[in-house]
């Protein structure tokens, strides 16, 4: 067996070998040593069985790529050399069959003497129908490998057609993916960055209006009607339920709420991953509420970064980030919607001198995990974590929180 590993500057190492298994990888115990970051311990597995060659990829997170594709892991596949395998870090490897080579260079003169003695031995009549036989089966011998050489040909000119056709094809899908990642970025990314940015307002002149004059009398008599009015006419709807939920953030606090125990427990861990008491999860009224510190969370997100923590305070959009950190991500959604729970209330509070205060409650429906991709909110994320940048997220995700309550 021969194996020829080329590395990304172009220089070719020649290994031979007789066993029937070779070993490709970084770890010392290799048949082949490839001293790479980019090379596992054990990478690559060669087999030589009754003329054919088998490759399989060994690695757990790397890969192995063969006639422009990755080979599926631990799974055996026949190798033919007029496909690149190609490694990472640029290196490429060919496997040849040295015994091909070999074979050609067999010396005819070796007969033994015994057999060259009963050939002389013969007369010349013998002699001349022995040469006409030999001729005979030459022709026949010749003709047959020149048609098998011509199947083969045809069979190698057609798998070469066939490589180049998928490779062409490969080239277009490639491209036009770029096109549809150039276009997801221009029309997402790009332009939410662009109306993100803040314009002036326009100053309209203040119109000037008269008072009417009114009965001194009149107005006295209706002082108590009008404040009962005023009390009558304030707004319904989602002013009503502010007490109720500052009175649910203190019941939560008070309890000292942590990850209670049972089905919900597993669910509390991965949304917070590691909490600070009292920060936790509870279950009102078939609803899940989920508490949490700001301050905290952003200690998290940034590793104890001070200066990344007080500038990501001042952040716009940062509040409701830290409530959907941990919910939009994986299946936790999923989880809420199973258990039943139609809503899930996300309480993000601030500890400071005076107390704990509530910043902010959203409001969000568990089953808006089929609205948007997992790869959308994963870039989102990287775009808070490294760049500190809401306006992607605001953009794609905010529409998915439902403010309850703000700070005044």
């Amino acid at each position: 067996m021969r194996v020829i590993v080329t590395d990304d500057s172009g220089e070719k190492f020649d290994y031979e070998f007789d066993q029937e298994k070779v070993l490709l990888g970084r770890g010392n115990k290799s048949d082949i040593v490839i001293q790479s970051e980019h090379i596992s311990r054990k990478h690559l597995e060669i087999r030589f069985e009754e003329g054919i060659f088998y490759i399989k990829d060994l690695t757990l997170a790397n890969w192995v790529s063969y006639n422009g594709e990755k080979l599926v892991k631990n799974n055996e596949i026949q190798y033919f050399d007029f496909a690149p395998l190609i490694l990472p870090g640029g290196f490429s490897v060919k496997i040849e069959d040295e015994n091909i080579a070999d074979n050609m260079d067999v010396d005819l003169g070796t007969s033994t003497s015994s057999v060259r003695e009963a050939l002389e031995s013969n007369s010349k009549n013998k002699i001349d129908i022995y040469n006409t036989r030999l001729s005979g089966d030459a022709a026949i011998s010749g003709y047959k490998k020149q048609r098998t050489d011509q199947k083969r040909k045809r069979k190698l000119e057609k798998e070469t057609q066939k490589t180049q056709e998928m490779s062409r094809y490969l080239i277009i899908a490639a491209s036009i993916f770029l096109l549809m990642g150039y276009y997801y970025y221009y029309s997402e990314v790009y332009l939410a960055e662009q109306s993100s940015v803040s314009t002036p307002p326009k100053i309209e002149p203040i119109k000037k209006v008269k008072p009417k004059p009114k009965p001194v009398q009149a107005e006295a008599n209706n002082t108590q009607t009008d404040d009962k009015n005023e009390l009558n006419s304030k707004p319904k709807g989602k002013k009503e339920e502010i007490p109720k939920v500052i009175e649910n953030f203190r019941e939560i606090l008070n309890d000292n709420t942590t990850c209670p125990p049972g089905e919900l427990r597993n669910l509390c861990k991965e949304i917070f991953g590691s909490f600070v008491k009292p920060e936790g999860i509870k279950v009102i009224n078939g609803k899940l509420y989920v508490l949490k510190n700001f301050r905290i969370r952003l200690e998290k997100i940034y590793k104890n970064n001070f200066e990344k923590i007080n500038r990501a305070l001042q952040v716009q959009g940062m509040l409701g980030f830290v409530a959907a950190s941990g919910l939009f991500s994986g299946d936790n959604l999923k989880k809420v919607e199973k258990l039943n729970l139609s809503r899930i209330h996300v309480l993000v509070y601030q500890d400071d001198a005076t107390g704990n205060k509530l910043r902010r409650s959203f409001v969000i429906d568990p089953t808006i995990y089929r609205r948007f991709s997992q790869r959308d909110w994963d870039f989102a994320k990287k775009e808070v974590e490294d760049k500190m940048i809401t306006n992607f997220f605001q953009s794609k995700f905010m529409p998915y929180l439902e403010m309850e309550y703000s700070e005044k």
